[in-house]
């Protein structure tokens, strides 16, 4: 496994064949070196494609377990942690920007430092400790019911270790297998495979890690130790695949890194474009020409042309990445329920990935003739296009915002208070306060306003009842309390009960809703009541002074509402609905609901989804592949690295403008949105930029050729000794 030469012998032979690093034109790079490296591989193998399958197995279990923490991580920040919106939303950014960090670390240093084998076993053993420490976490939520971050914290740096660690060196590591069995003409295959692998991996942990959360009931109603769990189980499943196959796979010494080589070339010219200042160059990079390969500064010279592809990046993805922490906010404020289908909030990321599956698979029918033939088969059009969908994505999702803030009760202002009239009787009631403002005239109904406080005489008249009556009523309402009149029927007579909450309830915790007791027997109810459901869920609360229960938060369930052990009650609690329990001397419970459950269906996401997944294919694919063709291949590693870098931008963006604390909800969702429409200006001032660089470069690359061709002839016509070709000029492997 170790290398058998010096470091000095590897890096002269490493930039003796820096154009093996991907060149196709093998024979001209052989032409070129000057050291042959003779690399030992270790056959150890039974099977010829078993290493790639328990890759492939690998690859399935890590794909498992990202994506199923990543969907739940909000949620589990904010509904089990009890975090604030904002810091689930900064918590879940985090988590990215480190997972690129750390794979930006490993791309340059790990398979160098202490090989790819080694380096992915090391990984995944963090990744394992992680996945460990995640569970420990949300079991001793469950257990002590006193959160304890700093182990969420600690989950969450482990798992991105691990992600940024095995991700870049599982591709590698597959394409050392592929090489060494030697079906490099099926690697498109394979590589297919691992894509398909890991997508289905995503939705299969989208779909059943929020299921399995939501369906079992722990100490904490939601199961979150039990969906941890699971994905704890399998990054283990993952990780034996790798300890089976650790005498199959073929071990490759990698010869260099082509990122430290690039940044080490463009570190020495800019050294001595300040140490040389008299002398003058066609390009900075030419500084650096006496001590790289001219090949490798021809090659950074294409490479930095592209530069202005990567600005706007940072843009797109800041959009990109908010599906997994305000989008799935937004939707637990929807109603989850679809007819018998019951969706979840973290679920509808699921979308994403179907999109995509069938749009790659829609791309190769006739729609790539149509392209071919339209103005959408040039890059930057179809780049525009995809940047413009994903602000319209945005929109949309403004616009869910702008009716879920409709939708909510206008809580408590500044200098107001509440009061809600609840008729049970048979009654019909008139209630008329002395400035003339009427409440309403309703039977068995909830009748709500916002009045300011102060002292209130109420004339209350009855009709349809055996005995007309009418009386005054005077209460006070004071500010920022929550006020119930409930009226009931005593001796042919109705009479009005005041019950005075301290607070208004509100609607907090994803899809839960809220119910309080309130006692009208007079005293004869004092011990418990339960609620449950399914055996596992039990909520036990005593009446406080008053007659009433504070309010309790509740999923969404038909459940068995009891009172002191008997006469169960089957009620039905909704997603955001508050609701009082009023008890009667009977003990049975009538039903009130305050505020309305969500009433706009979680599907509505759906349209978001599509335009987002759409944006990706158009921009930031169509963005990859343009890079692809105009960046020489042997700078491919290097590209990968931009591009992580502008997803960790993009995320350090997010939190910038979340910890700013400047813009509300809707605001926030518009702010991007318009952001995304100007990105779209800069990006096509990039791709004109990238276009006018590289036709300046092929300009002046023709004109030194022809100049080299001059000198040659001169020099065959007047000298009279050999001439000596210098086979460094790359005058076969320039790219125009």
């Amino acid at each position: 496994d170790e290398f058998p030469l010096p470091e000095s012998v590897v890096m002269k032979s490493f930039l003796s064949n820096y154009r093996k690093f991907g060149d196709f034109e093998g024979a001209t790079a052989e032409r070129h070196s000057t050291v042959e490296l003779n690399v030992q591989r270790r056959y150890v193998s039974t099977e010829k494609f078993l290493p790639i399958v328990l890759l492939l197995i690998n690859e399935f279990c890590e794909r498992f377990f990202y994506h199923g923490f990543k969907c739940t991580l909000i949620l589990t920040c904010y509904v089990h942690m009890g975090l604030s919106e904002r810091a689930s939303v900064i918590t879940c950014h985090l988590f990215n920007i480190l997972c690129c960090f750390f794979q930006l670390t490993n791309l340059t240093t790990t398979d160098i430092v202490i090989g790819k084998f080694r380096g992915l076993v090391m990984f995944i053993i963090i990744y394992i400790v992680g996945a460990m420490v995640y569970f420990a976490g949300n079991l001793e939520k469950s257990l002590s019911q006193s959160p304890d971050i700093g182990i969420t914290v600690l989950a969450v740096v482990l798992v991105s270790i691990g992600v940024g660690g095995v991700k870049p060196l599982t591709t590698s590591f597959m394409a050392d297998q592929i090489e060494d069995i030697g079906e490099t003409s099926n690697s498109g295959r394979i590589v297919g495979l691992l894509y398909v692998g890991g997508t289905l991996a995503a939705i299969a942990a989208i779909v059943v890690i929020p299921s399995l959360r939501h369906s079992l009931q722990c100490m904490d109603a939601y199961c979150f130790p039990a969906s941890s769990g699971l994905m704890f189980l399998i990054i283990i499943l993952g990780s034996l695949a790798i300890v089976y196959g650790r005498q199959k796979f073929a071990r490759q010494q990698t010869d260099g890194s082509v990122i430290s080589l690039a940044i080490t070339c463009c570190a020495y010219a800019v050294y001595n474009r300040f140490k040389l200042r008299n002398v003058k160059v066609e390009h900075w990079l030419d500084y650096a020409a006496d001590q790289f390969d001219k090949r490798l500064i021809q090659d950074l010279k294409e490479f930095f042309c592209s530069l202005y592809i990567f600005i706007p990046l940072p843009v797109f993805w800041s959009l990109f990445d908010q599906q997994i922490s305000r989008w799935t906010l937004q939707a637990t404020y929807l109603k989850g329920h679809l007819g018998p289908i019951k969706t979840l909030a973290d679920q509808m990321q699921v979308f994403n990935h179907i999109f995509m599956m069938v749009f790659i698979a829609f791309k190769g029918t006739n729609v790539t003739y149509i392209q071919a033939n339209s103005a959408m088969n040039r890059p930057k059009v179809k780049a525009a296009v995809g940047s413009i969908l994903a602000a319209v994505s945005f929109t949309i999702s403004a616009l869910i915002q702008i009716r879920i803030e409709s939708e909510s009760l206008m809580l408590l202002e500044e200098g107001f208070a509440n009061i809600f009239l609840v008729n049970p009787t048979d009654c019909d009631l008139s209630v008329r306060f002395i400035d003339n403002y009427v409440i309403g005239r309703e039977s068995r109904k909830l009748i709500t306003d916002i009045l300011k406080p102060s002292h209130y005489n109420c004339y209350i008249s009855v009709d349809k009842c055996p005995q007309k009556s009418s009386f005054n009523k005077s209460i006070f309402l004071d500010n920022s309390e929550f006020t119930i009149m409930l009226a009931k029927s005593h001796n042919r007579s109705i009479e009005f009960d005041i019950y005075t909450f301290v607070e208004f309830p509100r609607r907090e915790r994803e899809d839960l809703g809220s119910v309080s007791f309130l006692d009208t027997t007079e005293g004869k109810i004092t011990q418990i009541f339960e609620i449950m459901t399914y055996g596992f869920y039990r909520l036990r609360r005593n009446l406080q002074p008053g007659g009433f229960t504070d309010f309790n938060h509740v999923f969404p369930f038909q459940y068995d509402v009891m009172v002191e052990g008997y006469h169960p009650n089957k009620l039905k609690f909704h997603s955001g609905g508050i609701y009082v329990l009023i008890i009667r001397d009977n003990r049975t419970l009538l039903q009130e609901e305050i505020v309305s459950p969500y009433t706009l269906p979680m599907v509505a996401q759906i349209p978001q989804y599509f335009f987002m997944t759409l944006a990706e294919l158009l921009y930031a694919t169509t963005t990859s592949d343009y890079l692809n063709m105009q960046i020489p291949l042997v700078l491919r590693s290097l590209q990968q690295f931009l591009w992580t870098a502008t997803n960790m931008l993009g995320n350090l963006m997010v939190i910038a403008v979340i910890a700013s604390n400047i813009f509300s909800k809707e605001d926030e969702i518009w702010f991007f949105a318009v952001l995304m429409i100007l990105n779209t200006l800069a990006l096509v001032f990039a791709f004109n930029s990238e276009e006018k660089k590289r036709r300046k470069l092929g300009r002046n690359l023709h004109k030194k050729l022809e100049a080299d061709d001059v000198v040659g002839v001169l020099d065959r016509s007047t000298s009279s000794h050999s001439v000596d070709i210098n086979l460094d000029t790359p005058t076969s492997n320039v790219s125009l």
